[in-house]
Parts: structure tokens; C-alpha cells; sequence
């Protein structure tokens, strides 16, 4: 699993890099999820805040599904991008897929990345 939170870092990284080009920087704030569908517990080896805290340090506005929401996105839940991230690992390899989408479901980021799994 630590081969994923590195994975993440990964994936959050090259997604700073292409966001420049992308419609992303329309948007005010992105939330993150507290807890990832493939993961069993909340913030499982702290992927939702590891996410929250790297895309912050990279200029956006980061919030967590949790957290209360400013007044401007509360009243238009459409200034946020929506994260997900999606588990398709197989047995020898770690296959990761970040995507952000609009309030319609739209993926207008999506970064696909994999390593190998290490200790087998």
C-alpha cells in the first residue's frame, strides 16, 4: 500500500504540470474525497489528505468532502472539481487513475500511471 502513496505523489505531480493546459484552472476548488473507493477505511493511508495537502502546496484550492464549504460553493457546487482516484491493480503491477470531474460527471483531467509491486 506504500507503493500507492507513492503512486499518488506521482500522479498528483504530473497532473500540476498538465493542469496548466487543461480547463482545470477554471475552477476555484477541487474536493477530495475522505475516503477512495477502493480503500475499506477513511483516509487510509492518508491518501485523501496526502492528495488534499500536494494539490494546496501546488496553488489550488483543495477541500475535503468533510470540511464546510465556503458560501460561494455551497451556493453553486459547480466552482469544484470532484477527484477520484480508481484502483485497477493485478498482481504484479499497481495501476492508478486520478480523475477530475465537473459537477455533470465530465472528466476534463484524467492521468493514468503504474509501478511494479515491490516484495514479491
Amino acid at each position: 500500500m506504500k507503493n500507492k502513496i507513492v503512486f499518488v505523489i506521482l500522479v498528483l505531480i504530473s497532473l500540476i504540470t498538465v493542469a496548466q493546459e487543461k480547463k482545470v484552472s477554471n475552477f476555484t476548488y477541487i474536493i477530495v474525497p475522505t475516503k477512495f473507493d477502493f480503500l475499506k477505511e477513511v483516509d487510509q493511508y492518508q491518501t485523501s489528505s496526502l492528495t488534499k495537502f500536494l494539490l494546496k502546496k501546488n496553488d489550488f484550492t483543495a477541500l475535503l468532502d468533510s470540511e464546510d464549504f465556503p458560501e460561494d460553493l455551497k451556493n453553486n457546487r459547480c466552482k469544484a472539481l470532484t477527484a477520484s482516484l480508481t484502483d485497477a491493480s493485478s498482481f504484479l503491477k499497481i495501476k492508478l487513475k486520478l480523475e477530475l470531474k465537473d459537477c455533470f460527471g465530465k472528466v476534463l483531467f484524467a492521468s493514468e500511471g503504474e509501478s511494479k509491486k515491490k516484495g514479491i
